[in-house]
C-alpha cells in the first residue's frame, strides 16, 4: 500500500497597489474642458495634424462636437491645408498642386541654365497621370475635374464618382472632341460652376452648374440659361436672364457667394444664379476703372463679393456691399512689386482669401521661369509662394482648395470601387484619379506614379 501524497498549497501574494499620484498629477483645481474658453480650445486644436483630431473625436462628446463644428472645420483647414489646384486650360495630363504653408525662400535665378538649381522643388507639388485632364471648380471640399468625362471627388474622405453630361444640352456645348481626347473648351470652361450644400454637421450635398446662352429675339441682348445636375441628374432650370449683349468672361472661375453662383461678363456686370429657388438676375455693375489694359479676377472674401482690377503698376480691391446699389467699393491698393523687375511675359491675379493674394507669372525669354507671388494682407509684403515647371502652358486655370472631412451620400467609397474595378474604362480612370488625390491631401505622403500604373 502507497503513501498518501501530500497536498502541496500554493500561496500567491500580490504586490500592494501603485500608490495614487493623481492628486500630484493633475491638481483637483483644473478646469474641466466644457470650462476652457472656446478660443483656447481652438489654438490647441489648430497645432494638431488631422489623424490626431480625428483620434480626439472619439475620446468625448464635446470634443467631437466641438471638431465636427463646421465653423471650426472651416478655420482649421484654411490654416493647415488650403492650397491652389493648377493644370493648363487645354488640358494636361501633368498637375500641379501648391499648398499656401509651403513658401519658396529665394526667386529663381534668371541667369541660370539649370532646371535643378532653381526648380528643384517642383516635382514635390506636381503629379504626371496616365490621363489628360482639367480642373473645373472647387468649393466645400470637392473637387470638379473632366477626364474624357466629368469626375467629382473628396481627396480627405477619398470618395469620388464619375458623372455623364450628354443628358445637358449646355454642357455639350462645353466639351468638344479633338482626335486623341475629349476635353472642355478652354473658352467655356468658365461657365461651369459647383455648389456644395452642408445638409448636417458631416453630410454635404452638392449641384453643378452650367449657364447657356441661348438666342435672344433681339440681337443687341444676351440670354442665358442654366443647366443643373443634382440628385444624380441633370435638368434644365426654367429661370433666365436677359440683358445687354456681353459674353461670359473666360478669364475667372464663377463665384459662389451667399446663396447663389456669380459669373462675370466682360461689359463688367454679373449674371447670379440661386441653384435652390432656381431664381436668376442681372447685376448692372461695371468695371470701376478708366485704365484702358488692366487683369480682373472675381471672388468672394471676408462675407463680401470682391473684383480685383490689376495692372503692372498696383492692384487694386473692390467689395461689393450692397447688390441694389450695385457700386465697387475700393478696399485696398496694394503696389505691384512682384513685377519690379519688368522682366515678364505673361501674369495674371490667380487666387484671393482676405488674408493672401496670389500672382502668377512667366518670366524670362521664350516662357522661361514661373513663379507664383503672394502678398500678405498682415505684413503688407510680397513673397514667392512656389515655383513651376518652366515648361508648363502659361495658360492655366487655377481653383483654391480648402479640405473637408464632410461626407457626401451620392459619392462612392474609394477602397471598394478601386478593389472591385481592376480592368476596363473605369480602371484607367481611377488610375489616374489616385495620385490626384494623394499630392492634394496634406497629410499623405504621395506614391510614385509607376504605383498606380502597375496596379
Amino acid at each position: 500500500m502507497q503513501p498518501a501524497k501530500r497536498r502541496k498549497t500554493l500561496i500567491l501574494f500580490s504586490p500592494p497597489p501603485p500608490e495614487d499620484k493623481t492628486e500630484t498629477l493633475i491638481p483637483s483645481s483644473f478646469p474641466p474642458l466644457e470650462e476652457l474658453p472656446s478660443n483656447v480650445i481652438d489654438e490647441i486644436l489648430f497645432k494638431l495634424p488631422q489623424k490626431s483630431l480625428a483620434r480626439l473625436k472619439c475620446t468625448c462628446r464635446t470634443l467631437r462636437s466641438h471638431i465636427s463644428n463646421p465653423d471650426f472645420e472651416s478655420e482649421y483647414f484654411s490654416r493647415v491645408g488650403p492650397g491652389l489646384i493648377h493644370v493648363s486650360s487645354f488640358a494636361s495630363n501633368y498637375l500641379c498642386f501648391n499648398p499656401f504653408v509651403f513658401s519658396q525662400v529665394s526667386k529663381p535665378n534668371s541667369e541660370s541654365d539649370s532646371d535643378e538649381d532653381d526648380y528643384a522643388g517642383c516635382d514635390r507639388f506636381s503629379v504626371h497621370l496616365p490621363m489628360h485632364c482639367q480642373i473645373l471648380a472647387s468649393h466645400g471640399g470637392l473637387v470638379l475635374m473632366f477626364m474624357k468625362q466629368l469626375c467629382i471627388f473628396n481627396p480627405i474622405t477619398r470618395q469620388f464618382r464619375f458623372l455623364t453630361h450628354e443628358s445637358s444640352q449646355a454642357m455639350r456645348r462645353c466639351v468638344v472632341r479633338e482626335p486623341e481626347k475629349r476635353v472642355v473648351h478652354a473658352e467655356r470652361s468658365a461657365r461651369i460652376g459647383l455648389v456644395v450644400e452642408q445638409i448636417d454637421r458631416m453630410t454635404q450635398m452638392f449641384k453643378i452648374v452650367c449657364v447657356d446662352e441661348l438666342r435672344a429675339a433681339n440681337p443687341d441682348e444676351s440670354r442665358f440659361g442654366f443647366d443643373i445636375y443634382k440628385l444624380n441628374s441633370w435638368k434644365k432650370s426654367k429661370a433666365t436672364v436677359s440683358c445687354p449683349r456681353s459674353n461670359i468672361s473666360r478669364h475667372t472661375k464663377p463665384v459662389y457667394f451667399n446663396g447663389a453662383l456669380h459669373w462675370l461678363r466682360n461689359n463688367g456686370s454679373i449674371i447670379a444664379f440661386d441653384p435652390e429657388t432656381e431664381e436668376a438676375k442681372l447685376i448692372p455693375t461695371t468695371y470701376p476703372s478708366s485704365e484702358p489694359d488692366f487683369t480682373v479676377w472675381l471672388g468672394a472674401a471676408d462675407g463680401q463679393l470682391i473684383l480685383i482690377l490689376a495692372t503692372e503698376e498696383v492692384i487694386s480691391v473692390f467689395s461689393l456691399v450692397d447688390h441694389e446699389k450695385p457700386d465697387w467699393t475700393l478696399v485696398r491698393s496694394i503696389k505691384n512689386d512682384a513685377l519690379d523687375d519688368g522682366d515678364w511675359l505673361f501674369w495674371s491675379i490667380v487666387a484671393y482669401d482676405g488674408k493672401v493674394l496670389v500672382l502668377q507669372e512667366t518670366k524670362g525669354c521664350e516662357g522661361k521661369g514661373r513663379v507664383l507671388h503672394k502678398y500678405s494682407m498682415r505684413d503688407n509684403k510680397w513673397g514667392i509662394l512656389g515655383l513651376m515647371p518652366r515648361w508648363l502652358d502659361a495658360n492655366r486655370d487655377f481653383c483654391r482648395y480648402i479640405p473637408s472631412w464632410s461626407s457626401v451620400a451620392e459619392l462612392q467609397s474609394w477602397h471598394s470601387t478601386f478593389a472591385a474595378a481592376r480592368q476596363g474604362t473605369l480602371a484607367a480612370r481611377l488610375r489616374c484619379l489616385g495620385p490626384i488625390m494623394d499630392l492634394i491631401d496634406p497629410q499623405r505622403k504621395p506614391k510614385q506614379s509607376n504605383f498606380w500604373l502597375s496596379l
